[in-house]
């Protein structure tokens, strides 16, 4: 195949590699680096409420959004409580970010996790938060809507209400 070459530049030089060869090389550096990509970890500077929080990456503030759940409102019943949790469980510590999306806001939509404890589920679990179906759509989220079962059930932080509104439907009536 004379004729199929790729050229890279790489630190000002110029490689010319066979397009076969290139098949392979790219993804083996893409396997090489992807968690810089998707996957980082920094400090958490700022609680905006239950389910959003600001992260430095490097001196850079990063808004995110926890993926799949949503928090009630802080002017919302259970929604100071809410932030509080989160506050408890992240502010001022480490966490692993790994990125899902992002939103409409530009912030970033992620998994949040402090050691092996995800957060996202968490919130869940203590009834802080509900898993949101319309986004949540990753394999691990059914596990999560069994936790919110089991929350509801033992009637755990917002569900000791029973008529807790979810948030998406107290934005909508705003």
């Amino acid at each position: 195949m004379p004729g199929y070459s790729v050229i890279l530049a790489l630190r000002g030089r110029q490689w010319r590699i066979n397009f076969l060869k290139a098949l392979v090389v790219f993804p083996l550096l893409l396997s090489i680096y992807p968690s810089t990509w998707w996957r980082w970890s920094g400090p958490v500077v700022h609680i905006c409420d239950g389910d959003t929080i600001t992260v430095l990456r490097g001196s850079e503030r990063v808004r995110v959004r926890l993926y799949g759940i949503d928090t009630p409102e802080r002017s919302q019943p259970s929604g100071e409580n809410a932030a509080a949790f989160m506050s408890a469980q992240v502010f001022d510590k480490v966490v692993e970010i790994r990125k899902m999306d992002v939103d409409r806001y530009k912030r970033i939509v992620a998994v949040v996790s402090v050691g092996d404890l995800n957060i996202n589920r968490l919130l869940v679990e203590y009834g802080y938060a509900w898993v949101y179906d319309r986004y949540c759509k990753a394999e691990f989220c059914a596990e999560w809507k069994l936790a919110e079962a089991e929350a509801r059930e033992a009637k755990r932080g917002l569900w000791k209400n029973p008529k807790a509104v979810p948030p998406w439907e107290y934005r909508r009536s705003k």
